[in-house]
């Protein structure tokens, strides 16, 4: 028990800040987000896919030919995913 405690509260902290990582906060994020309603999971998905395709557009030379290419509106995937269809599938 002892041996649990030392490590969820001394060590695991500890390491963490040491490697500066934000893992207990993520898990933090993963556990309030798990309890939300499927609507709102579903929406935060959609927003956040989103986000990832409007810094593709604008980041990655590719992505922004192919979007051009296949005449790809990112705005869509916020009313529907399976808009994402309308792309090719990348290897």
């Amino acid at each position: 028990m002892l041996i649990r405690y030392f490590n969820a509260y001394v060590l695991f902290p500890f390491l963490e800040k040491k490697t500066k990582r934000e893992i207990t906060s993520k898990l933090r994020q993963l556990t309030e987000f798990s309890k939300l309603p499927l609507e709102q999971q579903e929406k935060i998905r959609r927003e956040e896919f989103f986000k990832i395709l409007s810094h593709s557009r604008q980041n990655v030379p590719f992505y922004k030919d192919l979007f051009e290419k296949h005449s790809f509106d990112e705005a869509k995937v916020l009313k529907d995913l399976k808009y994402i269809q309308d792309l090719p599938v990348l290897t």
